[in-house]
Parts: C-alpha cells; structure tokens; sequence
C-alpha cells in the first residue's frame, strides 16, 4: 500500500506537463532542438487585450529583458501579433505558432496567464506566472 501511494505522487512542476510535452512533441519538434530551453505563451487570438491587468506586451517586454541563458521560444496563436513581434525583436528570439486555438486548449495550454516555461529534457523544470 505504501509503495502505491508514493509511487502515485510526483514532483511535477506544472500540472499539465505531460499534455505541454506532447503538444510541442506533435506541433513543434521540427523548430525545437534544444533539450534545455524556455517557452513564453504568447496568447492573444479572440482575447481582449484591454482585460488584463498587465499588458501582455509589457509582460513579454519584461520576459524578453530578463538575463537567461537559454534559447527562448514564444508560442502564438495570432499571426499579426506575432509579426509585429517579429518585426520589434528581430532574432532575440524564436517563433512558434499554430492558429488553432482549440488545439492549443486541448493540451492545456492557459490563454489567459501568460507563463514562462523552463524545459529540459522534456520536462518543465520551472514556471513563471507573470499574473500572481
């Protein structure tokens, strides 16, 4: 019994790790090829952006600014937004998109709190929420 309950904990860092894993397994492998590396979720598709608290750009802005040593990677779900990004920050970064945002639901993936994942190794070793 007592090896069922421990076996039945984890330490996971995120909730839906294993659903963020295998969303940038299925939709992003071919772009990704750091085993260590962050992920911003850039979320703005049918969002209003005068709703959050935060402006999402202020966030990325402060996201983008802070010293990392990794690569870092911005998921969006907005084509515009992600150009205009694009067109500000040139190649300080990486670009991911997919214009399904069911999709993107389905695996988890949060549209209103914009989260900063550090993976390594196919797993979240941590995560910034820039709204709590």
């Amino acid at each position: 019994m007592l090896a069922f309950v421990f076996s039945s904990c984890s330490n996971q860092v995120y909730q839906d790790e294993k659903l963020l894993i295998s969303y940038i397994d299925k939709h992003h492998s071919k772009e990704i090829k750091n085993e260590e590396y962050q992920l911003f979720v850039f979320r703005t598709a049918n969002m209003c952006e005068n709703c959050r608290q935060t402006p999402l750009d202020s966030v990325l802005e402060n996201v983008i600014k802070m010293n990392r040593t990794l690569d870092l990677y911005i998921l969006f779900d907005d084509l515009i937004k992600m150009e205009t990004v694009k067109n500000q920050y040139g190649i300080k970064i990486k670009y991911l998109y997919n214009a399904d945002c069911t999709t993107i639901d389905k695996y988890g993936i949060p549209n209103l709190e914009p989260l900063l994942f550090t993976i390594k190794d196919k797993k979240v070793t941590a995560v910034g929420n820039f709204y709590k």
